[in-house]
């Protein structure tokens, strides 16, 4: 499959390419991207370009492959995103390791999440609050939370970022709303475009 996908060589489009700014991105030669994909670890070389104005860079393979901004293939985000929206990251890791044979790195992003808890404290004195006759929540949206978010964030030692919980609250929501295939079609779209 590597051999496959590196001998696509299309992605190099000339020794400039035109930037969003309107100036010209400069060739810089191919570039190694380490990623999972439902396969197992792969390397793809792709042809980079280096946009000196913006002091950026930008490989147009990472887009059409759905590769942007990470080292999950879209397969191995969709497999990940199932899992995570309905076990803790720690047994999702297990279960994506056992069942596919993929490896989907929780380490740092779990530290950041207790870092962060931890840095909040002070913001979560919810008992604190309503004594002082602050309101927390609505009946209402509280019961809904606790059906589609409370069964899935609030087990026994998580700790959530804001970005993380926000994450799998969406993937949620879209799962337990029957509009999960939709947000995934929405997504290649995005990537597409």
């Amino acid at each position: 499959m590597e051999q496959r996908l590196n001998a696509d060589t299309l992605d190099h489009a000339g020794p400039m390419l035109p930037c969003a700014c309107g100036h010209s991105a400069r060739y810089a030669g191919p570039h190694g991207k380490d990623f999972e994909s439902v396969l197992g670890p792969l390397r793809l070389e792709r042809a980079y370009y280096h946009y000196e104005l913006c002091e950026a860079g930008l490989c147009p393979r990472d887009r059409a492959l759905g590769l942007e901004g990470g080292s999950l293939s879209p397969g191995v985000l969709r497999m990940a995103g199932l899992v995570g929206a309905m076990v803790s990251l720690e047994e999702g890791h297990k279960l994506l390791h056992e069942l596919a044979g993929v490896d989907v790195p929780t380490d740092d992003e779990a530290r950041k999440c207790i870092n962060y808890v931890e840095r909040n404290r002070e913001r979560m004195r919810y008992p604190k609050f309503r004594a002082a006759g602050l309101c927390t929540s609505t009946g209402v949206v509280k019961a809904g939370c606790n059906v589609a978010i409370g069964t899935r964030c609030k087990r026994a030692g998580m700790h959530w970022s804001v970005a993380g919980v926000d994450a799998i609250i969406a993937l949620r929501c879209c799962k337990l709303s029957g509009r999960f295939e939709g947000f995934w079609e929405r997504l290649a779209q995005r990537r597409v475009a």
